[in-house]
């Protein structure tokens, strides 16, 4: 589900939750978390395991 006025334009996917569009932009790392999760969700599988792979890299700093 886009966002009605957001910044990039582009094809929208259902969010996970309800609540995560609105809930990532105020929060940079989750809206990159998110990003990446979608990408797994609606990617390619070359753009799949470049998700996986940042994702786990993304995880493992915490």
């Amino acid at each position: 589900m886009p966002l009605p006025r957001g910044p990039v334009r582009g094809p929208g996917i259902q969010p996970l939750y309800r609540s995560a569009p609105g809930a990532a932009a105020k929060d940079e790392r989750l809206y990159r978390l998110l990003a990446l999760v979608d990408a797994i969700r609606t990617g390619r599988a070359r753009e799949r395991k470049i998700a996986r792979d940042e994702l786990d890299h993304m995880l493992a700093d915490d």
